[in-house]
Order: C-alpha cells, then sequence, then structure tokens
C-alpha cells in the first residue's frame, strides 16, 4: 500500500467537449516525483454524466483505441447518489502487457483511495457517516 498524497495538486479543465485540460500532481504515487496529464473532455451532460479521454501519445488526438475513456456517473439511489467511475479502453492501446499492467495496478489503488477521501468529504458536508 502507498503512502504517499495520491490527490490531484493541480487541474485545468475546459469542461466541454474537446475541451482540453490538463492534471498536475507534485508527488506521485508510484515513483514519488511529480507527474502530469494531459487530457481531453469527451462528454458534458450535467449533471449526471462527465468523462474524459487521457493516457495518449503525446501530440496526438485522443481517440477510441489510443486513449483511456474515464467515465463518472451520477445516478439517484434512494435518498442518495451513487457515483460509478469506469476507465474503458486500456487494452486497445498498444503498450507492452507490464505496461498496461502496471497503470491498471495504480488507477486501481489511485481510484479507491480517491472515491474514499470524496465519500468522506461528502459525508462531512452533510454531516453524515460514510456508507
Amino acid at each position: 500500500m502507498c503512502n504517499q498524497r495520491l490527490h490531484v495538486d493541480e487541474a485545468e479543465i475546459d469542461v466541454r467537449p474537446g475541451g482540453a485540460g490538463r492534471l498536475v500532481w507534485t508527488e506521485r504515487a508510484t515513483n514519488g516525483t511529480g507527474a502530469t496529464a494531459d487530457i481531453v473532455v469527451e462528454r458534458v451532460e450535467p449533471p449526471h454524466l462527465f468523462s474524459f479521454r487521457w493516457a495518449f501519445d503525446d501530440g496526438g488526438e485522443p481517440a477510441d483505441g489510443n486513449s483511456v475513456l474515464v467515465e463518472f456517473t451520477l445516478a439517484s439511489e434512494g435518498e442518495g447518489t451513487r457515483l460509478r467511475v469506469t476507465e474503458h479502453g486500456l487494452e486497445q492501446i498498444h503498450w507492452s502487457e507490464e505496461q498496461k499492467s502496471s497503470f491498471a495496478e495504480d488507477h486501481i489503488e489511485g481510484w479507491a483511495k480517491h472515491l474514499g477521501d470524496l465519500a468522506a468529504y461528502a459525508a462531512r458536508k452533510a454531516g453524515a457517516a460514510v456508507r
């Protein structure tokens, strides 16, 4: 288990389909150094869906087959809201199996941390316990 910070330190996103963005970490979970990820917004459908593509070749245009699609969906569930986060497309990227495996492992751990932090934050704001 990693004990370094996993949250993004800076984010700049043009929140519209085709909009560019950049996520910056000053410390990265896997190697302790900084990292920057360029993203391109895919879909924006308030208040239920937001998606972006990342992990594409520098200078390339992200598309199905050369990038990972991250989707955030919100749905009413009882008296609450369910957030679902998925990443698609890793299997189509032309990386080695070792690179794909490392990416997947980092992201499984990272999303678990981020979503846990988000649930705790939302619970504090609502004055409720995390379920």
